[in-house]
């Protein structure tokens, strides 16, 4: 019996789905590898379905986002998008409100994170917009179609 064995069943694929995202990266890949070597086409969804902050940032302020900057921490916020490439962040920056933005440029600029506690931010942001998702309240289908788990 494999790992994909036990969610095989309805809701299973989303539930691994979101355990993984929210795994830290070594065990994450460990467990990929062994899915994608059971099962690849069940791996290789999971590889595209997977949310990341990357992904979120580029989500539409009202339409995702909105329903995320609001329940995180500043602090929390600036961490997640302190490991992303400048101009990701700036963009990020530029779709929020301005006071928002302006408190987590600040924060970006006067603090640094090792990699576990950016991680922990990163899942933080990545385990909030998933329960967003699976509560109706941020709609992949307007904004982001391709990661409609449904649509796999």
């Amino acid at each position: 019996m494999g790992i994909t064995d036990d969610f095989k069943k309805p809701g299973g694929f989303e539930q691994l789905l979101s355990v993984l995202e929210i795994s830290e990266p070594k065990k994450r890949n460990q467990i990929l590898a062994k899915i994608l070597f059971e099962d690849p086409a069940w791996g290789n969804l999971i590889e595209q379905k997977m949310l990341t902050v990357e992904r979120i940032i580029t989500w539409p302020y009202h339409d995702g986002l909105e329903h995320l900057v609001y329940e995180l921490s500043p602090n929390t916020l600036a961490c997640a998008v302190s490991k992303l490439k400048d101009d990701k962040v700036e963009n990020f920056l530029n779709c929020l409100p301005e006071e928002l933005s302006q408190k987590v440029a600040e924060i970006i600029q006067s603090k640094k994170w090792d990699e576990t506690e950016q991680f922990a931010a990163g899942a933080s942001m990545i385990g909030l917009a998933r329960k967003r998702i699976q509560e109706f309240v941020i709609n992949l289908y307007e904004i982001d179609p391709e990661m409609q788990i449904n649509a796999a």
